[in-house]
């Protein structure tokens, strides 16, 4: 028999120009915490959508695809996890309240009712939209209301200062399939959300699933055949005593191509597992607890791990990460368009692109520009000085992308002089 059913809040956070501190949820009922994983059990989830999604109003841009937008990203989380999702239409506008039931019915709504601004907190003015989830003790998911923010302006077409709605329901699903955020820019379940507009860009990269966040599904649902599809490293980070060391950011790259596949964190007593990747080689980095996980850096002082081979028989390898370097003295960020920005850059197969760098040392002579992947190269005497318009210097670099990259993203790194490495994982996404 289970107990009463316990409700998980998750917000997305609207992202300015540079970092903005994100909350990664609430929970609503019972005033614990809920398991480490949460899933559904059932194959099967029938999802209402309410008639304020379809009905003319001013918060989604008339002649919207609201429902291309509903169809493509489900069937993008169904693909990813072998869930099927029956999205069936009602009048009902308002999501369950906060607290331990919820009313059976997973909803998705937009109505600009009291009950559903209620459940997107004191950050209602800026949050683009919140998913509550009611679960059992087992962690098994019971119910799932998305709401999305009705005092925001939503467009699926790209128009500039709105969120792009398909983006928002991407985003939402995840929450609703179980996922908590992800510390990857370019990853769907990033937990700072943007409008479209920021580095002069549509904010369209989150409607493809990055492959953090087909790790994450995998690690709860399978690859949608089976629950044992993929490999899983464990281990824990500690210091040069011994000691767990808690949020040390742990991430994964193909050894031949450099692609991001999978991230993670350390738990309270050092602990991590990275689940869902596919077999094959890997190599495996870890960084402090910053940048891009809870915004006190704008990049990560990085370690590498090692090189591993993801097989079934490897799932159970531990590794061990000692004698971690202090934190980084000053941010690095990076951006496009004259622009810096904690978000992802999309760049092009087969083109040139000049990314821009600020913050630190960014500027002076002592350090290198790199990447992990083989196909992404920075052009010899390409770095320009630039300053940006906060005053802060920094520089222009032109990238050249192999035709024959293949699609996922990437990471970005400075080297400093000693060696010292200043990582942002996942920066950049190639669609």
């Amino acid at each position: 028999m289970f107990l009463p059913n316990r409700a998980f809040l998750f917000l997305v956070l609207l992202a300015a120009p540079l970092l903005v501190s994100a909350k990664s949820f609430t929970v609503t009922g019972g005033g614990s915490r809920p398991p480490a994983l949460l899933r559904w059990v059932k194959r099967e989830i029938t999802v209402s959508i309410s008639s304020s999604l379809y009905s003319e109003n001013a918060n989604i841009k008339y002649g919207s695809d609201v429902e291309g937008a509903l169809e493509r990203s489900f069937a993008a989380w169904s693909q990813a996890t072998g869930v099927v999702f029956k999205l069936v239409r009602t009048e009902n506008l308002r999501a369950s309240p906060a607290g331990n039931a919820g009313d059976g019915i997973n909803l998705i709504t937009i109505a600009p009712l009291s009950e559903n601004i209620l459940l997107l907190g004191r950050e209602a003015d800026t949050v683009a939209g919140a998913t509550q989830i009611f679960f059992n003790k087992n962690g098994v998911i019971t119910e799932a209301d998305v709401v999305l923010n009705p005092l925001q302006q939503f467009s699926t077409d790209g128009t500039f200062g709105t969120f792009d709605l398909e983006s928002a329901l991407m985003h939402e699903i995840g929450h609703l399939m179980g996922l908590d955020h992800s510390p990857i820019p370019a990853a769907t379940m990033f937990a700072n959300y943007w409008r479209n507009g920021i580095l002069g860009l549509p904010r369209t990269t989150a409607r493809s699933l990055s492959g953090d966040d087909l790790a994450a599904a995998r690690a709860l649902y399978g690859n949608g055949e089976s629950l044992v599809c993929c490999g899983k490293f464990t281990g824990y980070a500690a210091d040069e005593n011994g000691e767990p060391i808690s949020g040390i950011l742990v991430w994964a790259e193909e050894a031949e191509t450099g692609r991001l596949s999978a991230s993670t964190a350390t738990d309270s007593r050092g602990r991590f597992a990275i689940a869902g990747l596919p077999f094959g080689r890997v190599r495996v980095f870890a960084g402090l607890e910053g940048g891009f996980w809870w915004g006190k850096t704008g990049s990560l002082q990085t370690i590498f791990v090692g090189e591993y081979e993801v097989a079934k028989n490897a799932a159970k390898l531990s590794v061990i990460i000692p004698n971690l370097p202090g934190a980084p003295q000053h941010s690095i960020f990076a951006g496009l368009n004259g622009e810096l920005a904690t978000l992802p850059m999309p760049i092009a197969a087969g083109r040139t692109t000049t990314i821009y760098l600020g913050g630190g040392e960014i500027g002076g002579n002592g350090f290198r520009l790199g990447f992990d992947s083989p196909f992404i190269h920075t052009l010899p005497e390409s770095a320009f000085d630039f300053r940006f318009e906060n005053g802060m210097k920094g520089i222009g670099v032109l990238i050249a992308v192999d035709a024959d990259i293949p699609e996922g993203d990437y990471s970005i790194f400075v080297e400093l002089e000693g060696g010292l490495k200043a990582y942002l994982p996942g920066m950049l996404t190639v669609d």
